[in-house]
């Protein structure tokens, strides 16, 4: 509730705020929503289809999350289009011209109809539809009208008369005229039905790939966060997500060419998301992380955990563990292409260990046992503060050896340390693959 308070205070006017939960709590979520935001700015409650089917030998199969929206916005579902279902179109689309399959479609509304376009209950051509209690209500707005007045009349939405627009659909042979009795309908072309609104249904978006995930266990598809930004801002509105993990909807909102705010307090979720988002060439500008050694002492001092995961995000293509405690002395991983041919690729691993700590030539020999325990070719020794020329380490780390990886000999164990980093001195390794890519290895 305190969460939800300051974000009714930051949210504009206009703007809109999707809550994720799933059905356990979504009752009691509405009516703190209701509380915080206003019953009259409930918009919707999206159930989304994220699960393959349960089986459940208790009760029915619990395969739903909840999506509440609330907001003054209007929804704009004609930028979410989704492809029509076929059985919807061999049922609906019976008609067929010389300018392709179409339906016959409503030419009357009720008599107290709200579509746009002056409904009138006057005869026309003969047909009488006050006696049906209906009145002509020709549609003169929307995506269909725009397609009419694009493809065979022009200037069609400016034609004020209903009676004028139903002429006007006649002389251009758009009128479906009933063979037996009947009123007559406009024909509705398949070519002109671009696609058709998602309701707040939503089983088209299937639940987050292996391809797609970067570990976090709330992680949502990019193509759920796609949606949500596009029904409810325009490119160049801002994007907040105060509890963003793994960063999806502000990569989604980077994607869209939309500006974005996104909040955690973790650097495990940090982290990721600097990577995430300079995958797509963006530079993310970091509020709350280490900028000097100074700051970086700190973050060590305050939180050994916090500062490892922030320190193996500095590593290029690296990935933090999610868990720190049992690790087996290794706090990061990175995979790349250690051999390809025409027949095969074969993927290296290279592994990352910090320490925040002093540092004795001991803790080299334990980090080349535990690299070798992982199967890894390649090693990072990551320190806080930088060693001497003349430490210990830097021996233990030579008798490692180097290796031979896509034609290039590597050290296969070097040490660094965030006073190279912010001196920009980088480690050299081959080039990582994707995180997507990794994950799936």
């Amino acid at each position: 509730a305190i969460r939800l308070v300051e974000l009714r205070r930051v949210l504009k006017p206009d703007g809109a705020i999707y809550l994720h939960c799933d059905p356990t709590a979504g009752h009691y979520l509405r009516m703190l929503m209701d509380a915080v935001f206003g019953a009259d700015r409930y918009r919707a409650q999206i159930t989304w289809d994220r699960h393959s089917a349960h089986n459940d030998s208790t009760s029915f199969g619990n395969v739903c999350d909840l999506i509440l929206l609330y907001g003054n916005r209007t929804v704009r579902t004609a930028d979410i289009l989704l492809d029509l279902d076929p059985v919807y179109v061999a049922r609906n689309f019976t008609q067929e011209d010389e300018r392709g399959r179409y339906r016959p479609n409503e030419l009357t509304g009720p008599l107290h109809s709200t579509r746009p376009g002056a409904p009138s209950t006057l005869p026309w051509r003969g047909f009488d539809v006050l006696s049906l209690n209906r009145c002509w209500s020709v549609p003169k707005t929307g995506r269909y009208a725009a397609y009419i007045e694009e493809n065979y009349i022009p200037g069609y939405r400016k034609i004020e008369s209903m009676h004028d627009r139903l002429d006007a659909l006649a002389d251009a042979d758009l009128i479906h005229w009933p063979k037996h009795g009947g009123v007559p309908r406009y024909k509705q072309y398949l070519a002109g039905s671009k696609g058709r609104p998602p309701s707040n249904l939503w089983t088209d978006i299937p639940p987050l790939n292996r391809a797609e995930a970067t570990g976090f266990d709330t992680q949502k598809p990019l193509a759920l966060l796609k949606r949500i930004i596009q029904a409810s801002s325009d490119e160049g509105d801002l994007v907040l997500d105060p509890f963003c993990g793994c960063g999806t909807a502000v990569v989604a909102a980077q994607d869209l060419n939309r500006r974005w705010v996104g909040i955690d307090i973790t650097h495990l979720a940090v982290g990721l998301m600097e990577q995430r988002l300079r995958a797509l060439a963006a530079e993310p500008r970091v509020i709350g992380a280490p900028t000097s050694l100074d700051a970086a002492r700190d973050l060590a001092k305050r939180s050994r955990f916090q500062f490892e995961t922030w320190a193996v995000t500095r590593l290029e293509g690296f990935h933090p563990n999610a868990r720190q405690v049992g690790d087996g002395g290794i706090d990061g991983r990175m995979r790349f292409v250690k051999r390809q041919d025409v027949e095969k690729t074969e993927y290296g691993l290279a592994v990352a260990q910090v320490k925040s700590g002093n540092v004795s030539r001991n803790d080299v020999d334990a980090f080349r046992t535990a690299l070798e325990r992982a199967g890894a070719d390649l090693g990072v020794f990551l320190t806080l503060e930088p060693l001497g020329p003349r430490h210990g380490a830097w021996a233990e780390a030579k008798r490692a050896g180097r290796v031979a990886i896509a034609g290039r000999e590597y050290d296969r164990i070097q040490i660094s340390s965030i006073a190279d980093y912010f001196d920009e001195r980088r480690v050299d390794l081959p080039p990582p693959l994707a995180q997507a890519k990794q994950r799936l290895l």
